[in-house]
């Protein structure tokens, strides 16, 4: 295990979480599981995301674990209790957000760089149906997959998402996705009211 100073850093002015190589890989059977009941529950191309693929629920639910981290972190350093509540991990209450913090609803959306960059950070139009039913902010975190870096590039209030214009995105060859660009109104990781 990573020492807890080594957990939490600054990296080019973001706060960046490192897990240990087992701790990701712990959730790769989580995400195949997760992948085949979505086989049932959301048919081809049906899926929140428009695609159910394991590698994408692989890096949800590791961003929501660096997300889980960072705030324990956060809570160790300044001694503050945030009222850490790790929803993601009790798969009953999985119709929730993804973490409490002080009773704020997070909503954790991990991306990879290249998504990232080509097309910048997106909630989906039939995902927001079911964000703002459930979270005040959505939480972005940056993974770096060669290195298990987690960059917390800032957060969204849900009710500011669905006033965005709606664009059609995605990898080319398949069907493209409804989403609202929220790159523009992104608020700082400090800004968080917790």
């Amino acid at each position: 295990m990573v020492g807890s100073e080594k957990r939490l850093m600054l990296k080019n002015g973001k706060m960046t979480i490192k897990l240990c190589n087992d701790e990701a890989d712990s959730f790769m059977a989580k995400a195949i599981e997760k992948s085949e009941r979505y086989k049932v529950l959301a048919p081809e191309h049906k899926a929140p995301y428009g695609f159910n693929h394991p590698h994408s629920h692989f890096v949800g639910m590791v961003c929501e674990h660096a997300a889980f981290v960072l705030f324990n972190e956060i809570e160790l350093s300044t001694g503050k209790n945030l009222n850490i509540d790790p929803i993601f991990q009790n798969s009953k209450r999985d119709g929730e957000c993804d973490l409490k913090v002080n009773d704020l609803r997070i909503e954790v959306k991990g991306i990879k760089y290249k998504s990232w960059k080509d097309f910048g950070p997106c909630v989906s139009t039939r995902q927001y149906e079911n964000i703002i039913k459930k979270a005040d902010v959505v939480l972005w975190v940056l993974y770096n997959e060669k290195k298990q870096e987690f960059s917390f590039e800032g957060f969204n209030y849900v009710k500011d998402i669905g006033l965005q214009p709606i664009i059609l995105t995605g990898v080319e060859g398949r069907p493209k996705i409804e989403n609202y660009p929220v790159l523009d109104i992104l608020k700082p990781l400090k800004e968080l009211p917790i």
